[in-house]
């Protein structure tokens, strides 16, 4: 199953992200940013489910 995070560089969503990376593989997680930049620091292949 693929999760989708929205708004993943606000302070909630970096929370979010953090939370569910620990719960399934960073595979099954695709994020919606503004801007690639601000999630760069995310442990995500920003070309790839971003």
């Amino acid at each position: 199953m693929k999760y989708t995070i929205t708004t993943a560089t606000g302070h909630l969503g970096r929370e979010v992200v953090k939370g569910s990376s620990k719960l399934t593989d960073v595979k099954n997680i695709r994020l919606t940013v503004r801007s690639p930049q601000k999630a760069a620091d995310l442990p995500f292949d920003p070309g790839k489910e971003l």
